[in-house]
């Protein structure tokens, strides 16, 4: 006896392939590996997520994955930010200024008096003989050199990468810092959206609720 197959039974065969084939191949999906990443950034209006890719999935068993994913983060500075950099920057461009000024003092004290010492190769008191007599050109060039060294340490301190990550952690608790530098490197214009890419490897399982990141 021949069976032959309806176009019912046909098409309820072919569901049922594709059904089944579906359940064997399941794994976390792009969006499922692009929601895991977007949810660290989740009310950050700092940080924002640019661009993803999801490049492989490697099964560990059937509810455990791995993810190779890249992507980019946006690091986009508020107003208050960009004021501090554009300060920052006028600041710094003072320092240099004041910076060249005292060494061009120092230098030429300096080369004075050892034009004084050549001259006078005989006296070893030279030298302590030129800075008596030249005392006011030495307190200027040492208080040009303090008054730099001061600006310099508040510069240090107060760096715009350094108001920025303050900024980030207090309206964004949930980023966690070790992020943060990758924004700083290269010396960025702090007054623009900063972009930088990542590649990350998500160990991502599956849970009532879908696939979900493993924290």
């Amino acid at each position: 006896m021949v069976i032959q197959r309806t176009g019912v039974g046909r098409l309820a065969l072919c569901v049922s392939l594709i059904a089944s084939l579906a359940a064997c191949s399941h794994s976390p999906s792009e969006g499922d590996a692009k929601d895991a990443v977007q949810a660290r950034y989740a009310g950050c209006s700092y940080i924002s997520l640019r661009s993803f890719d999801n490049t492989n999935s490697i099964p560990i068993d059937d509810n455990d994955y791995r993810v190779e994913v890249k992507y980019t983060l946006r690091m986009s500075p508020d107003s208050d930010m960009k004021d501090f950099a554009k300060q920052y920057a006028d600041q710094f461009g003072t320092y240099e200024s004041m910076k060249a000024d005292a060494d061009k003092k120092r230098d030429a004290y300096l080369a004075a008096k050892q034009a004084y010492e050549e001259a006078n190769q005989g006296d070893f008191t030279a030298g302590s003989t030129y800075e008596t007599q030249h005392q006011a050109e030495y307190q200027e060039y040492t208080n040009a050199e303090i008054e730099v060294g001061n600006l310099g340490g508040r510069l240090t301190f107060n760096t715009p990468a350094r108001f920025f990550q303050q900024r980030i952690m207090q309206s964004c608790p949930n980023v966690k810092y070790a992020v943060l530098p990758n924004f700083f490197t290269g010396k960025p214009d702090l007054t623009d959206d900063v972009d930088v890419a990542f590649t990350e490897t998500l160990a991502m399982m599956k849970t009532d609720n879908g696939w979900q990141a493993v924290r």
